[in-house]
């Protein structure tokens, strides 16, 4: 039995706030690679995923994962998103957050090739929620 996911309605039109800050953590993680910064890369990493999730299911269903489980927004962007195209989107985001506990958490340190890894998919995660952001915009020609 698949447990229900808590979620919170929220206002369409909101998606823009976590849209910003998907772009400032994306922004962040850049620049922390850039300076070798690995750990701070990575944690942006995936605040950027979260964030970009909850921009892209706010946009297009007014309603975002509340849940205690980070794993659960995967399973609602799955949900909501279930061509197979999309699918495979949602897979970068659940390696990313894969992540989650052992670079929050762990004494272990991140490097250039286990960051690399996370920046990888966050980048193709995020390009994702941006261009089905444009494709709803192109749809209701109202972003």
């Amino acid at each position: 039995m698949v447990n229900k996911i808590s979620i919170r309605v929220v206002e369409k039109a909101r998606f823009t706030s976590y849209l910003k800050k998907a772009q400032e953590y994306y922004d962040i993680m850049i620049y922390a690679a850039s300076q070798n910064k690995w750990n701070a890369s990575a944690l942006n990493a995936i605040h950027c995923g979260i964030s970009a999730a909850d921009a892209l299911l706010v946009r297009f269903f007014g309603i975002r994962s509340i849940s205690k489980d980070h794993e659960d927004v995967v399973r609602l962007l799955m949900e909501k998103f279930g061509e197979e195209h999309d699918l495979q989107h949602c897979g970068h985001l659940a390696k990313i957050l894969s992540q989650k506990s052992q670079v929050e958490y762990d004494d272990k340190l991140f490097d250039q090739k286990s960051a690399g890894n996370i920046i990888k998919n966050a980048e193709r995660f995020f390009d994702w929620v941006k261009s089905k952001l444009e494709e709803y915009n192109s749809k209701f020609n109202n972003y």
